[in-house]
């Protein structure tokens, strides 16, 4: 831009030194398409005259980097017929003659983005880590390139992030986002939309890029996130019941068919009915049985 960069000319001595704190005999600015002049020097008398002539690096503007080359300036002044003539040579620090010129670099600032995602999961709890997706560059048909960006897998809370993208030059650049079935789960059903991504990097002026984004389902509608749903489905969604604790068995009662276990009994029933055949049988007068 006209009067971006700042050029200063100072007198310097024979070994092109300048005096501690010399201040510039003239302090220029360029024009739009570059050129710089300085004001006109005088010279009265004959004799050799040497100029420092470097770049104002003080503006220290964003994303510039400042050509620092000191030129040496020597002007040689003769009289020619009575006409004071001056001839100039530009040399660099080594002493080799060159042109006049400065060149800079502007370089601004990265732009930096990081895509953000989330995961649904409908039937079931979500644990970290359990789905993958990855970002593909693309063409601007969205058609993917052969090999991925970057991969990752979910957080617990379902979002996902994929690394830090750095744009150094302005453009437009197009990707996809999917989901990628690494270890198929039974009963899963997973979310098979694609995103489409589109970056565009433009340049503030100030020495930063930016970025601004836009994204859409593949197929579908302008969308502003990113979310892939899936449905955990099994077919009896009823649990099992737990199963019955084991029940005691019931205590066998004592087998009674057993003739040595009912022995005793049938001795002293028999012991007890000739007892009482007795007591009825006895007469108390006689003191006899009848």
């Amino acid at each position: 831009r006209e009067g971006e960069f700042t050029f200063q000319l100072y007198a310097a001595n024979s070994e092109f030194a300048t005096e501690q704190d010399a201040q510039p005999l003239s302090t220029v600015v360029n024009t739009v398409e570059g050129g710089f002049s300085f004001e006109p020097l005088t010279y009265e008398q004959i004799g050799t005259y040497y100029y420092i002539i470097r770049e104002d690096a003080s503006a220290e503007l964003p994303g510039i980097t400042y050509d620092d080359t000191a030129y040496r300036l020597t002007v040689t002044v003769t009289d020619e017929e009575g006409v004071l003539t001056a001839q100039t040579a530009i040399t660099n620090a080594d002493g080799q003659d060159a042109e006049l010129t400065f060149r800079n670099i502007y370089r601004p600032v990265a732009a930096l983005l990081q895509l953000g995602c989330k995961k649904v999961l409908q039937g079931a709890q979500l644990p970290s880590g359990q789905f993958h997706f990855t970002l593909f560059a693309a063409d601007e048909g969205f058609n993917a390139h052969e090999q991925p960006l970057q991969t990752t897998t979910n957080a617990a809370d379902g979002s996902f992030r994929f690394e830090q993208l750095v744009y150094e030059q302005t453009g437009t650049y197009y990707y996809i986002i999917r989901e990628e079935i690494v270890d198929p789960i039974e009963d899963m059903i997973y979310d098979d939309t694609i995103y489409a991504v589109t970056v565009t990097v433009t340049d503030d002026g100030n020495g930063a890029l930016l970025t601004q984004t836009a994204m859409a389902r593949i197929g579908g509608g302008a969308t502003d996130e990113i979310v892939f749903e899936n449905v955990y489905m099994p077919d009896d969604p009823t649990p099992p019941d737990p199963p019955k604790p084991d029940e005691p068995e019931d205590p066998q009662p004592p087998k009674t068919d057993n003739p040595q276990t009912l022995a005793p009994y049938f001795i002293m029933i028999g012991l007890s009915l000739l007892l009482l055949f007795m007591l009825m049988s006895w007469d108390k007068d006689n003191r006899r049985y009848k």
